[in-house]
């Protein structure tokens, strides 16, 4: 008897479990019916019109032309060369532009270097040639399936303009050249600014900055006239940065985001992990879809002379806010982007007015007294700090900061004019650093 019962309880756990188990397959079953059958059309994106599809699909579209540009550059790098390090006997590391290296410390190149420096420009130049043909296009815009893929690496095209940049100013001389190789990254970065995701505009802006960054440091050190004037004349032609356009930045995530979708629900066959990640770009397009119907009160949160954080909660709609605390979300990024934009704004500014600045003291032997005396004949207005909207603290007796963006609760970010700079040369492989006064 006892056993009969022992085989029933058993039978009857058996029983449940099996239940159970059916029970997750109907769910998981129900689950991938749902996320392929269910109609998305109330978070589809709007349809692109066949003119602007036209657009897209056009070899006219200056996105096709540098990606064609992209093509045409070397597959392989040149092997960079490694040289003692200074003040650590024994210790070898690369001579080379990349984060972290010694020549991007010192800002300098090894001379040794020279040689392969040249080689490499020479053979991408077919793609610069290339790249500079975009610039006359009609227009630009990426093609969807290319959004995730070529925007990446067309920023290599505008480490290739720096660096010819660099070659021309300190090896060869040219400062023409350098100028002219300067500029043409500046325009590639604003063509890539006219469409893509948050992300990659931010990227690209960065890209920008550190141009005008590299400018401002030559121009310090040129000491000519002619250049200065040069690269005042360059950049008032160029004007300033773009302002994006936060609405279609928006547009452009919500596009990216359901062509996530319908890649995953194409590409799911198993059901595992593709459904589940499925389920989180779907949930990621519906709360990007309260952004978008609380467009109006996004666009003066983001309107903020200088957005932190803390008042964009204050400002934004109640919905938004949970979004905006998150790190790496929409919300956040958008504030990511809008100070991009200013710190991009306040370098091309900075570099104008000490372009202005260094004219003035080769002619009259010594700083102006005020901006205004700076800009007087050359300018209508003095450009102001975008993070503040008031005008650039000036520091004439003080050339070490010449000029500082404070920006509120951020540190001082200055063009300095250091009263010491640093020369290495290599010699039979050996590194020699030594300072050089270069106060007035």
């Amino acid at each position: 008897m006892g056993r009969a019962r022992g085989h029933k309880r058993k039978s009857r756990r058996e029983i449940r479990t099996v239940l159970v188990l059916a029970a997750l397959v109907c769910v998981l079953g129900a689950a991938i019916v749902w996320a392929r059958g269910r109609d998305p059309r109330g978070l589809r994106p709007p349809p692109l019109s066949p003119e602007l599809q036209a657009r897209i699909e056009s070899p006219e579209n200056a996105a096709h032309v540098l990606v064609q540009a992209l093509y045409l550059l070397p597959g392989d790098n040149p092997l960079p060369q490694k040289y003692p390090v200074p003040d650590k006997p024994g210790e070898l590391r690369l001579f080379e532009t990349e984060s972290g290296s010694i020549a991007r410390a010192l800002d300098i190149w090894a001379p040794d270097d020279a040689p392969e420096i040249a080689a490499r420009i020479e053979q991408c130049r077919p793609a610069l040639d290339k790249a500079r043909e975009a610039f006359d296009a009609p227009y630009f815009l990426f093609p969807a399936q290319d959004a995730n893929v070529r925007r990446p690496m067309l920023e290599i095209l505008v480490l290739h303009f720096r660096i010819a940049c660099r070659h021309a100013w300190e090896i060869r001389g040219e400062q023409e050249t350098a100028l002219e190789s300067l500029f043409d990254g500046v325009r590639v970065c604003r063509l890539l600014q006219q469409d893509g995701t948050i992300r990659f505009l931010t990227t690209i802006q960065e890209e920008e900055r550190s141009l005008w960054t590299l400018l401002g440091t030559y121009l310090e050190q040129s000491g000519d006239a002619a250049t200065l004037n040069r690269a005042f004349e360059g950049m008032l032609r160029l004007g300033e940065p773009p302002q994006p356009d936060y609405a279609h930045m928006i547009d452009a995530e919500w596009q990216a985001y359901y062509a996530e979708t319908e890649r995953i629900r194409s590409e799911d066959s198993s059901g595992g992990f593709n459904l589940r990640r499925l389920l989180y770009v779907r949930w990621r397009t519906q709360r990007l879809r309260a952004f978008i119907e609380h467009r109006g009160e996004w666009q003066e949160c983001v309107a903020l002379p200088y957005p932190r954080l803390e008042k964009t909660l204050d400002a934004a709609p109640v919905e938004m806010a949970g979004e905006l605390k998150e790190y790496d979300s929409l919300g956040y990024q958008l504030c990511v982007a809008r100070f991009a934009a200013a710190n991009c704004t306040a370098a091309y500014r900075q570099v104008l007015l000490l372009a202005l600045l260094e004219l003035h003291r080769l002619d009259q032997g010594q700083y102006p007294e005020t901006l205004a005396e700076a800009a007087a004949g050359r300018l209508e207005t003095v450009p102001e700090d975008p993070f503040t909207g008031t005008a650039f603290q000036y520091h004439p007796a003080t050339p070490e900061r010449l000029l500082v963006s404070p920006g509120p609760g951020k540190p001082p970010q200055a063009y300095r004019r250091p009263e010491t700079t640093w020369r290495a040369e290599v010699v039979k492989g050996v590194v020699s650093v030594e300072r050089i006064n270069t106060k007035e």
